[in-house]
């Protein structure tokens, strides 16, 4: 059986347990987010070179 002040020393720790994970769900999204950026631009650049290719 936890005491009060047990109890609350024990509650600080769950939110910072899920703070990581958002935090790391955040940094997945964030990375996926440029990784899609990126691709759009390498798609971009070569349909760019392409249709140049194909104005000659």
């Amino acid at each position: 059986m936890m005491t009060v002040t047990e109890a609350a020393r024990a509650r600080p720790v769950m939110p910072q347990r899920s703070e990581r994970r958002t935090n790391a769900i955040g940094h997945s999204a964030e990375f996926a987010l440029i990784a899609g950026v990126v691709l759009a631009a390498i798609i971009a650049v070569g349909f760019a070179a392409f249709q140049f290719y194909l104005a000659i």
